[in-house]
């Protein structure tokens, strides 16, 4: 090949990745390549078959090229359907389609600034039949790619909270529904975090002095670790969670033993409370569970599969 070619602004598709390319190679060193799918190229770039030609320098085949006629509108739409061939799931067609929106309102409104130069501001009826036909970008999106207006929409959002999960969705490491959870996920932490007290600087200090402490009970080394352990297991604050705490220090001494009382006390009253507070969860309804689709969106038991429901504790759900 003795041209050197560039990829065309119009043509966004992501690159094979390394087995696809490494197999298209292959396939191009034993059988050569096929005529009947040539390169297409638009203003000296390659507009279609940018794979095909990387393919060809690594196999070092020589491709065939065609010259894409026309103008710059339709070229753009070329790109597109010539690419609706590729297996992509709904959330990689709508990033791909969002890549392709600015590109569209540029040549809409380069469309349009050419129309107002012939004094044609206002279309004639088959202008207008042309304009009705194109519709609205969004439209045009959805339509082109094969994609719902509502996925269109929600791109915008990972792309401005969380560009790193919106390339998970383009790579199809992730669905664009599953994106859309994490992104609710991460706001419900930063609200909970927003809510919880600060903690006061003396009180930092209080806790950070008595973890250097030796000897909280007799003839034994503070170990905060084997605490802090035995806590976490048993977060649900249970009675056996009490009464193993207590059996765990052995001399506790009498101050311990008044702060722990108070302790025990504050936990059932707190236990009390939640149990008035709490009702059933309106997603599983206290069953546990409840059933999605393959985009992960609920559904119903036919159409669904089971899984935990992630809305709940246990069926319950409180203010």
């Amino acid at each position: 090949m003795h041209n050197k070619y560039e990829k065309h602004e119009f043509n966004l598709y992501p690159n094979m990745v390394k087995d696809e390319m490494v197999e298209l190679v292959t396939e191009l060193k034993s059988k050569g390549y096929d005529s009947n799918l040539p390169i297409i190229l638009y203003e000296g770039k390659i507009l279609d078959g940018w794979n095909r030609y990387n393919a060809c320098i690594q196999a070092q085949v020589q491709p065939a090229f065609r010259e894409f006629t026309g103008p710059r509108e339709e070229a753009l739409l070329y790109t597109i359907r010539t690419n609706k061939r590729r297996e992509l799931n709904p959330g990689q067609k709508a990033v791909i389609a969002d890549k392709y929106r600015p590109l569209l309102e540029k040549e809409a409104a380069a469309r349009k600034t050419e129309a107002l130069k012939q004094n044609q501001a206002e279309p004639t009826p088959k202008d207008a039949k042309t304009e009705k036909k194109k519709g609205s970008v969004n439209k045009l999106l959805s339509e082109q790619f094969d994609v719902s207006e509502t996925n269109l929409k929600k791109v915008n959002r990972p792309k401005k909270e969380d560009p790193k999960l919106l390339d998970q969705v383009e790579s199809g490491k992730i669905s664009l529904n599953k994106a859309d959870k994490e992104l609710n996920k991460k706001k419900q932490t930063k609200k909970i975090e927003k809510a919880l007290p600060k903690q006061k600087s003396d009180a930092k200090k209080a806790i950070k002095d008595l973890s250097k402490e030796q000897g909280v009970y007799k003839n034994s080394p503070n170990d905060w670790k084997i605490v802090s352990n035995t806590l976490a297991v048993h977060l649900d604050m249970s009675d056996s969670f009490l009464d193993e705490f207590d059996k765990f220090i052995p001399n506790p001494g009498k101050e311990f033993l008044v702060v722990w009382k108070k302790y025990r006390d504050s936990i059932k009253e707190l236990r009390s409370w939640c149990a008035d507070k709490a009702t059933k969860c309106n997603h599983c309804h206290g069953t546990f569970s409840m059933y999605i689709d393959e985009n992960g969106i609920p559904t119903s038991k036919e159409l669904g599969k089971p899984v935990t429901c992630p809305y709940c504790m246990q069926g319950l759900s409180g203010s």
